[in-house]
């Protein structure tokens, strides 16, 4: 993985601390009728759900924790990287460990991965359907905190955890724009033009997926995928139509449902060679979606077809998304930047390897409030 830590490093040289699968939850709430909202929004674990146990962004600091008794000294962003981030009430975890910490002052609504640190979107209430303002603000794993000028609104981003760039869509005048805004520099870095129509979701903007130099779009009349970096933009793909696009690295997820929601299929492609990777049907309704670089593949089925609240599911299932084949994994609630499961249950917090189920078990006092999983949604 080192080939990908450069950005996540390059601010840390100064600051080294010296020192089987459980049931998961499918989000099936609609707002304004719109089907589901973000990658990661069907695969909120019943771990996380619900709880344990103003902006005045100047009371945000860095908290280290006792160190315990055998634990090995790793710096803040190897923490992140390989631990992933979550959140208990206001505070903010860098990995499984209390050393790494920050506590913001409102109430932490979502968070994003980024190469620069978490993007942290908070407000005066926990919800993001909720009314009121959100505030952004990247929280770098070193302490730092930076406030960050965006307004998103009802609007469904993406990010990518190498690189320091957040990606949504926004109307322009009739046709819409491509935006990727940097988030350490705190500046819009592209907008890029595109036309068509988008009527089947709930959000003032369609939804993307930020994967390297390419962001995709899901528009009525399929995918369109736009190369932000060259400024060229494709002709929708059909097979993306009318759906949240689900792309991670070279793998894209398609998947369709009975009209019942007694089964689906999932097909995974890679969009290099067009070659389908992994084929899967399901009884139940299923929902599938990639780790951050797309090497894996998470599938969470639901036991019921009511449509409306958390459904009742099976067990969370991981293959490798190259191959098809089905892995030990072991229990997961979200991902880490480097591709870890990660979960929590209670004051204990588990970081598993996708390939050999093996997962580092550590507990924390995390106390009382709700949990944010990042790179996971929490809207309805």
């Amino acid at each position: 993985m080192t080939d990908q830590l450069p950005h996540l490093l390059h601010r840390e040289a100064d600051n080294l601390d010296v020192p089987a699968p459980p049931a998961a939850a499918i989000l099936l709430s609609g707002h304004r009728t719109r089907t589901l909202k973000r990658r990661n929004s069907v695969l909120v674990a019943s771990l996380v759900i619900g709880t344990v146990g103003a902006v005045g962004f100047a009371s945000l600091a860095l908290v280290e924790g006792p160190r315990r008794s055998g634990e090995t000294t790793v710096s803040a962003q190897e923490s992140y990287w390989s631990g992933g981030a979550f959140s208990v009430g206001k505070t903010i975890y860098f990995g499984p460990t209390d050393r790494h910490k920050v506590t913001v002052e409102e109430k932490v609504k979502s968070l994003y991965y980024t190469s620069a640190g978490v993007l942290v979107r908070t407000g005066k209430v926990k919800f993001l359907d909720d009314a009121g303002p959100s505030h952004y603000l990247l929280v770098r794993p070193s302490g730092d905190t930076s406030r960050v000028s965006l307004e998103l609104g009802d609007r469904a981003p993406d990010t990518d955890p190498t690189q320091p760039y957040l990606a949504y869509a926004d109307k322009a005048g009739a046709a819409w724009s491509a935006v990727i805004f940097d988030v350490e520099a705190n500046k819009e870095v592209a907008r890029i033009p595109f036309s068509g129509e988008f009527t089947w979701g709930g959000w003032v903007a369609p939804p993307v997926a930020l994967s390297g130099d390419h962001l995709y779009v899901g528009m009525d009349a399929g995918r369109v995928d736009i190369n932000w970096r060259e400024a060229t933009v494709s002709d929708p793909d059909p097979a993306g139509r009318s759906t949240f696009p689900e792309i991670a690295g070279k793998h894209v997820v398609a998947s369709t449902e009975s009209y019942d929601f007694t089964s689906s299929e999932l097909v995974v492609t890679n969009l290099e060679t067009g070659d389908v990777t992994t084929q899967l049907e399901t009884v139940g309704w299923a929902m599938g979606t990639l780790s951050p670089q797309g090497h894996y593949l998470a599938v969470s089925v639901a036991n019921d077809n009511q449509g409306v609240g958390p459904a009742q599911v099976s067990t969370a299932v991981i293959y490798d998304a190259a191959t098809g084949e089905e892995l030990p994994s072991g229990p997961r609630a979200g991902w880490t930047p480097d591709e870890k499961l990660l979960s929590i249950d209670g004051d204990i917090v588990r970081v598993c390897e996708p390939t050999t189920g093996e997962c580092q078990e550590t507990t924390l006092d995390l106390g009382s409030g709700t949990i944010r999983i990042a790179d996971t949604s929490y809207e309805s």
